[in-house]
């Protein structure tokens, strides 16, 4: 027998209560019922894997200066130490958390979603077709590389289709699984311009920004959003006419009623004037949009809307691109727009991004120059906790956050 097995059965005689001999074998020793147990608990506690440190959130950062791109990670609690990591993205990227996993997708000129690891190395890499620009991920379902296929869906704003896609394919021959055709509402030129999704249980919804791209991307009569059921991967219905033009969110997806079961989209019609846009409510149960149009105009926020975020019902930040084409960070009230607008940052440079932190700081993504870097504002006080900007080596363009 070999040796391994001679101990192995060793083992065994021992727990089972038998002498211990000494090796001269002179000497017996017989174990107390003390003895037995705590044998027994040393055998448990070996055979128990290694209990890993609790993982702290983390915010996962895609930086740019549009030509090179960079991927950082920085802790969320004090004194938020910055990770600069290995891991390639392109110039024109964004990050997304979605479904337990951190997705990047590389945009135009790039055209491929990039699934990350755990440690937030490349684990799968595929195309989306030259030209197909992805803006956008819902993971349904993660799978299991190996064992269980995922399901998500990516947003191609330079195609006619919404791609499905195995993001737990061991390769890219797999990782396409179908195609959902949502040219039927495109306006002329063929492509509806998909933009931003939501996944509110078995239903996705879609923006449509319908853009004439022959005259330079500029908005026609309306937006809308497109309704898919997941279950059979088909639309339900016609898309809901939205109330104005240009359903655009660069880098934040379809924000979410706090409590409600509404979605929350900002339409900024003509992103060089204002008083031509703003946010209204779409009901994801009854599909329904608010009859009174937006809940706030452009004119009450003196803006474009180009990201925000709503913390509660009457408390919501916004990045807004001026009349003199600054874009500054506000704070108001959805209930009450009108007079309740703080200015809180005021910058000649790109705010691309803000986002809510698990502990419920907001974050936002400055690329001014001088100064770039990430600032982080507490939502109870609106007050600035970050006395200067967090550097992640390049300006930061999109936010995620790791739990």
């Amino acid at each position: 027998m070999p040796s391994e097995g001679r101990e192995l059965g060793s083992r065994r005689r021992r727990a089972s209560g038998g002498p211990l001999h000494s090796r001269g074998g002179s000497e017996t020793i017989t174990p107390t019922p003390n003895t037995i147990r705590l044998l027994a608990a040393a055998t448990l506690l070996a055979a128990l894997p290694a209990l890993a440190p609790a993982a702290k959130p983390r915010a996962v950062v895609v930086g740019t200066d549009f030509e090179t791109g960079g991927l950082a990670t920085v802790g969320v609690a004090t004194p938020r130490r910055v990770h600069r990591l290995r891991t390639d993205v392109f110039s024109d990227a964004v990050v997304r958390v979605t479904g337990g996993l951190t997705v990047v997708l590389n945009r135009f000129l790039a055209d491929n979603v990039q699934v990350l690891t755990p440690k937030l190395r490349t684990r799968l890499q595929c195309g989306t077709v030259a030209g197909s620009n992805p803006h956008d991920i819902v993971v349904a379902e993660p799978g299991k590389r190996g064992v269980t296929p995922g399901k998500a869906y990516v947003t191609r704003y330079g195609a006619k289709d919404v791609w499905i896609v195995d993001p737990a394919a061991r390769g890219c021959r797999r990782f396409k699984r179908g195609t959902i055709d949502l040219s039927p509402w495109a306006d002329a030129d063929g492509l509806p311009e998909m933009d931003q999704m939501a996944l509110v249980g078995t239903r996705l919804f879609v923006t449509l920004q319908r853009l004439d791209r022959q005259s330079g991307f500029v908005p026609t009569a309306y937006s809308s959003l497109a309704v898919i059921d997941t279950t059979t991967d088909t639309t339900i219905g016609e898309p809901i006419r939205l109330t104005g033009r240009n359903a655009f969110g660069d880098a934040s997806g379809i924000a979410r009623e706090p409590g409600g079961t509404r979605l929350a989209i900002s339409t900024p019609g003509d992103i060089y004037a204002v008083g031509d846009g703003g946010i209204q409510w779409v009901d994801s149960e009854t599909l329904a949009t608010d009859p009174n149009g937006f809940f706030v105009t452009e004119d009450d926020l003196d803006g474009n809307v180009t990201d925000f975020v709503l913390v509660s019902a009457t408390k919501a930040y916004a990045i807004v691109q001026a009349r003199d084409l600054k874009n500054r960070l506000i704070a108001f009230d959805p209930t009450h727009p009108s007079g309740s607008v703080v200015v809180l940052l005021a910058r000649d440079g790109f705010l691309p991004d803000i986002a809510l932190a698990p502990d419920g700081l907001l974050w936002v993504a400055d690329q001014s120059q001088p100064g770039y870097g990430l600032r982080v504002l507490d939502s109870a006080t609106d007050t600035f906790v970050t006395s200067r900007a967090i550097d992640v080596g390049l300006p930061p363009f999109s936010l995620g956050f790791l739990p």
